[in-house]
């Protein structure tokens, strides 16, 4: 309860704090009616509908247009510590609640208007349904249909679950045909489930149907070329401790391969094929296999960073239910368990310590000073008699466009990207070259950007 109230104390400052980013902005103007951004993969339509609903009630402050990704925080708590609770060991449980509590990139995202906090939030609830072992087919019926309804809810907040919704459809069919119920087999009980099923194909379909829309419209070209970089752009985006270590990717991508096939031939050896585990393992491996069809018949790309969150907690599950499995069939000694585990949290803690921050977004981090920016230049020009233009790098545009329309500043939209030299401001990133006839305003040292102003423009101090 602790690490929850300061992780949620932690996300709503985040939220209130940072400065909106590129992709939110795009958001915002689609919940303003921008049909140029509504048949795009920027639309996360459960997002942009709840943006929408909390613009209206609340206003279009930062905080109130992530509200309903912060609000998934508890959602996502509520069900990790569902699928914790059934563990005996204690010091297995802890170990499974640092694993996750640890990923600062992760949780990033329920700090952001974006619909991954909404997806991790609703895919961790569903995981607990569907991971729950009921004692009875009334509870069966109840927890199949919550997790399909959350898998629903968080395919709409974020279309890369479509292969979730369709892992734990495979799966649910499987597992009430393979490990039936006492007294399920009467018709009523098939009619039940069968009702459950066909009524959770719809929200398949529609995320289908809405994928190969994107997909037409040439808006699926986010991600990268093998299962390989998936793990890698997970790692690498997760590392705060210091550059992107490709090496160590690899060495990481072939540990997770090693402990999947050693952890499959334990299960079989031991045929513990009611628990939990083998589940999890059997959802991962769908997921995979999933990926790979997708990748061979439509050509599509694998999934990177932000679109492959939801494996950071599968895999955090995966250890720790794999740690679990171990000493239940092949009684680790002590001192063996405390060595593994040191070795897995000590680094896993630096970089929780390098990684947890409130003025940056890993995936966004270039436009950290965007706000600062927009509101210093629009202080220095807010007594003028006219509007000022400020011209940007094309990757502020769009949180520049936001700070103007919500904090009504005294300066022209921006409606095409790039520096123009006859603007009033210039906010550019370090990288292009220094513009001509304008003295440097300010310079924003983490986010390599800088404010200029036009010497000519001699009305402003």
């Amino acid at each position: 309860l602790f690490l929850f109230l300061a992780y949620s104390i932690y996300t709503i400052f985040r939220a209130y704090h940072l400065s909106f980013t590129h992709d939110e902005s795009l958001s915002f103007f689609i919940t303003l009616g921008d049909l140029t951004m509504v048949n795009t993969a920027n639309n996360h339509l459960l997002n942009t509908f709840l943006m929408t609903i909390s613009s209206q009630y609340l206003g279009n402050s930062e905080l109130a247009l992530r509200l309903p990704n912060v609000l998934a925080l508890p959602l996502f708590f509520t069900g990790y510590f569902f699928i914790l609770k059934p563990i005996k060991k204690s010091w297995v449980f802890y170990f499974g609640l640092i694993l996750i509590l640890m990923n600062t990139y992760m949780f990033e995202f329920f700090s952001l208007a974006r619909g991954y906090g909404l997806s991790l939030g609703f895919l961790m609830l569903s995981l607990h349904f569907f991971l729950k072992k009921p004692t009875s087919f009334k509870a069966y019926a109840l927890s199949l249909f919550l997790s399909f309804l959350f898998a629903s809810l968080a395919l709409y907040a974020n279309l890369a679950l479509i292969n979730y919704m369709i892992g734990i459809l495979v799966l649910s069919i499987l597992k009430y045909f393979l490990f039936p119920f006492k007294h399920q087999s009467t018709f009523l009980h098939h009619s039940i489930i069968f009702t459950i099923l066909i009524s959770f194909t719809y929200p398949i379909y529609l995320g289908i149907d809405r994928l190969l829309f994107l997909d037409s419209k040439h808006q699926l070209y986010y991600g990268v070329s093998s299962l390989h970089k998936t793990i890698e752009s997970i790692f690498n985006f997760s590392n705060f401790i210091g550059n992107e270590i490709n090496w160590f990717a690899n060495i990481l991508t072939f540990l997770i391969g090693a402990s999947l096939l050693s952890a499959i031939i334990s299960i079989i050896k031991k045929r513990d094929f009611k628990s939990r585990f083998f589940l999890l393992i059997a959802l991962i491996i769908i997921l995979v296999l999933g990926i790979e069809a997708e990748h061979i018949l439509f050509d599509s790309k694998y999934p990177s960073d932000r679109t492959a969150l939801m494996f950071i907690p599968l895999l955090s599950l995966f250890l720790m239910f794999y740690v679990q499995h171990l000493n239940t069939f092949y009684n680790i000694p002590k001192p063996i368990n405390i060595m593994v585990l040191s070795i897995i949290i000590l680094p896993l803690s630096i970089n929780f310590i390098l990684g947890i921050n409130t003025f940056y977004s890993k995936t966004w981090w270039y436009g950290s000073s965007t706000k600062n920016t927009v509101l210093e230049v629009g202080y220095r020009v807010k007594d003028l008699n006219k509007k000022v233009k400020l011209s940007c790098s094309p990757a502020f545009t769009p949180s520049v466009n936001y700070y103007i329309k919500t904090k009504d500043l005294n300066i022209y939209y921006i409606v095409s990207d790039g520096v123009n030299m006859e603007s009033d401001f210039i906010y550019s990133l370090d990288s292009e070259p220094k513009p001509y006839g304008f003295k440097l305003l300010f310079k924003n040292t983490f986010s390599t950007s800088s404010a200029w102003v036009n010497v000519n423009l001699t009305r402003v101090n």
